[in-house]
């Protein structure tokens, strides 16, 4: 046999080998990954709740995947699902609501990011209405029926929390040119600024989302008094839909013991953990797996990702698309799945 077919036996050899194995992946997953992993995630702060949920799954995917790889980058709502779209990290923090928007090129993302997963369900960001009891204001309806000049911060422009915002205030009928018209003034100011604003007597309300329990009003609470606003079903529904998914949630009165004597309805949003199509399926198939086999580790590490359950995981995502290596998964764990 020459030296030349010597190679190409040796290439064909290799080659079948190699689909051998694509399709037994294919057909019946794997009892193990076929390396470790090398994983970037996209958060929020570095410090803060987000970066607790970003390290947790960190965790859990080193438990699961001996020798893996893992690290937490600060990132931005808005910015996030870019980053994970353009391959400068492999996972990302979000929510329904920006992923949709990025996937279909909507609101303030300039083209389509048609390309991002999702992965799973984490958990919900909460509609926040917290005011100053001095306002006078008992119901989101009085704003539009007094034409109040309502000072509010409502967090950072664009973002998630912000549009829940936006679409809190339309609910009832008042938009942000409303507020301005009668005298009033959005700041586009995250909650801590807001609450300074609070204190000094220099605004009325934080409106927009948080994931409680949010120790900060409790806080406040202790120099200014506060109430926290309900919201009607129909308002619920509406912001939901805006928002691309949600639910009627509670507020409990336990989160904000300084201030609030009962629990009270409100919407809550889905966050979501973020890939893109074109990350390889055995990966996300085996973040997918560390991530329901160490659901207990990280509830304990993080309790905003309580509500992340093994029923709640594939379905509390909007009717955004799976990546075909979560699915797969879950397929094979008899998840529920949004269909």
């Amino acid at each position: 046999m020459t030296r030349r077919k010597r190679i190409l036996n040796l290439l064909l050899t290799v080659i079948i080998g190699v689909g051998m194995v694509s399709v037994a992946w294919a057909q019946t997953g794997a009892k193990k990954p076929s390396k470790p992993l090398k994983i970037t995630l996209s958060g929020y702060s570095v410090g803060g709740s987000s970066s607790v949920v970003g390290e947790s799954i960190g965790d859990a995917i080193k438990r699961a995947v001996p020798g893996s790889a893992f690290t937490y980058e600060p990132g931005q709502s808005g910015a996030n699902e870019v980053t994970v779209a353009t391959g400068k990290t492999e996972l990302g923090l979000s929510h329904v609501y920006t992923t949709k928007a990025a996937m279909e090129g909507k609101e303030f993302y300039k083209q389509p990011y048609s390309n991002l997963r999702v992965i799973t369900y984490l958990h919900d960001t909460y509609e926040t209405l917290v005011f100053r009891k001095d306002a006078g204001l008992t119901s989101m309806e009085q704003i539009k029926e007094r034409k109040f000049p309502l000072v509010a911060g409502v967090n950072t422009k664009n973002s998630v929390m912000e549009a829940m915002a936006r679409y809190a205030l339309e609910a009832y009928g008042v938009s942000y040119a409303d507020v301005e018209k009668w005298g009033g003034k959005i700041h586009y100011l995250s909650s801590n600024p807001t609450i300074d604003l609070m204190r000094n007597k220099r605004g009325h309300a934080f409106i927009g989302g948080v994931t409680p329990p949010h120790t900060a009003y409790n806080e406040l609470a202790i120099t200014v008094e506060l109430i926290w606003l309900p919201m009607t079903d129909e308002a619920i529904q509406y912001v939901a839909k805006k928002m691309g998914g949600g639910r009627k949630v509670s507020i409990l009165k336990e989160w904000h013991p300084k201030f609030m004597t009962q629990d009270l309805p409100a919407v809550g949003v889905p966050n979501i953990l973020i890939t893109r199509a074109d990350v390889p399926e055995e990966t996300v198939y085996w973040i997918t797996k560390s991530i329901y086999d160490h659901l207990n580790d990280i509830h304990k590490a993080s309790v905003q990702l309580a509500p992340m359950t093994k029923e709640s995981m594939a379905t509390d995502i909007g009717d955004l698309p799976l990546h075909p290596g979560a699915e797969k998964f879950y397929r094979e764990a008899g998840v529920p799945m949004k269909r």
